[in-house]
């Protein structure tokens, strides 16, 4: 009787292993299928294509008769500072190699120390007519609300694209968790496919800038509690939107493959892009928008060597007494430098001042021609230096 017994056991226990293996997996496809449908947007993308491996291929971003729209939403990041490039240029000059239907749009195009397009280091490749953004430096989401309400922008300028590069000034408040940073993403990008909405409009694809870590501590964190905060408020932006690739896409600063962002040699202040930094921050952007469906194929726009040449002015005078008066009223404001110095070259030989932050200087130079060149400097000494700017010529008589 024993052994009989055993003996059916041993039998029905494949079957039960079997039912129960059928079991899980329906809980485990109804599990997925409901946490999907958590997801926001959960309706169906136009010109999404979802592929086996989780990826997308997404269908060429056409808006028919008209440019391209694309909207920059940031801080002082995106907004660039007086003197400098900004990232926006770089994106502008990948994007030129690719399709040339394209519009940056915003209500600004200031810049954070100056109103004027002549405050831009480079104004070529058409980027003169296309410095629009929405943008502005210290903003957090709120703040930047106050000045630039979502609604207004997407009547007023009916982006097809956004860059949203925000979040980094956030994470400086004490009560700014990584989940308040979350949050804070999902509501604008909701806010924004409201409108789309009432308008009858496409949803708006976005590009989501990751916050880049920093170098200097806020008043209220630290650097490293700062570096954190942020690190997982990236994460869970990533897995919040990571499954709508032809909607949103991360552009990824952080975390590339290739490159990733490091404030000690792409910032000039332990926060803000260099140079260098601006071509990077550009870049990371552009392989974003490719993945997006702004354009086919790659481009890419970093340059490690890339230089800062905002081509500082001076004028010299020959005093009385033969020493040379040289003098750079509002060229420090121009290019949002802390401090200048000069290049000096005389029969060949060449020499150069002391950094100061003066408007002014004289130097005892004597009889003899000079030619004199102004650099500029910016943020942690040695950080960020610019090329040398025009020559001024004097003569001192014996």
């Amino acid at each position: 009787m024993g052994e009989t017994t055993h003996a059916v056991r041993r039998r029905l226990l494949p079957w039960a292993l079997t039912l129960l293996g059928a079991m899980v997996a329906v809980v485990v496809v109804v599990s997925l299928l409901v946490t999907q449908g958590r997801g926001e947007p959960s309706d169906p993308v136009p010109g999404e294509v979802q592929v086996a491996d989780g990826g997308a291929s997404c269908e060429l971003l056409d808006p028919g008769d008209r440019d391209l729209r694309i909207m920059f939403v940031g801080d002082s990041m995106t907004q660039g500072r007086a003197g400098s490039a900004s990232y926006r240029y770089w994106v502008w000059r990948g994007l030129q190699e690719k399709r040339d239907d394209v519009a940056f749009v915003g209500p600004t195009i200031a810049l954070n120390g100056s109103d004027a397009p002549e405050g831009y280091e480079h104004l070529d490749h058409g980027f003169d007519d296309n410095l629009f953004h929405a943008a502005q430096a210290k903003s957090t989401f709120e703040s930047l609300e106050a000045q630039y309400p979502v609604a207004d922008l997407v009547r007023d300028h009916e982006p097809d694209v956004v860059v949203l590069q925000l979040g980094f000034n956030d994470a400086n408040a004490r009560k700014a968790t990584p989940e308040v940073i979350a949050a804070r993403t999902a509501d604008y990008m909701k806010q924004v496919w409201a409108v789309d909405a009432e308008l009858g409009r496409e949803r708006t694809r976005f590009v989501l800038g990751q916050i880049p870590t920093a170098e200097q501590p806020s008043k209220q964190v630290t650097t490293e509690a700062k570096n954190e905060r942020t690190d997982a408020a990236n994460e869970l932006i990533e897995q919040q939107w990571g499954s709508r690739p032809c909607l949103v896409q991360v552009n990824r600063l952080r975390t590339g493959s290739r490159l990733t962002w490091s404030p000690a040699e792409y910032t000039y202040d332990g926060s803000h892009p260099d140079a260098p930094g601006e071509t990077l921050m550009a870049d990371r952007m552009l392989s974003a928008m490719g993945r997006l469906g702004v354009f086919d194929g790659k481009v890419r726009v970093y340059d490690a060597d890339e230089t800062w040449d905002p081509a500082p002015r001076i004028a010299a005078g020959v005093l009385d007494d033969g020493r040379v008066r040289v003098t750079w009223e509002g060229e420090r404001e121009r290019s949002s430098a802390d401090a200048i110095r000069l290049q000096i070259l005389t029969d060949g030989e060449r020499q150069r001042s002391a950094w100061t932050d003066t408007p002014s200087t004289t130097l005892s130079l004597g009889p003899g021609t000079h030619e004199l060149r102004a650099q500029v400097r910016r943020g942690l000494p040695g950080r960020m230096v610019s090329e040398p700017g025009p020559a001024v010529t004097v003569e001192v008589p014996e």
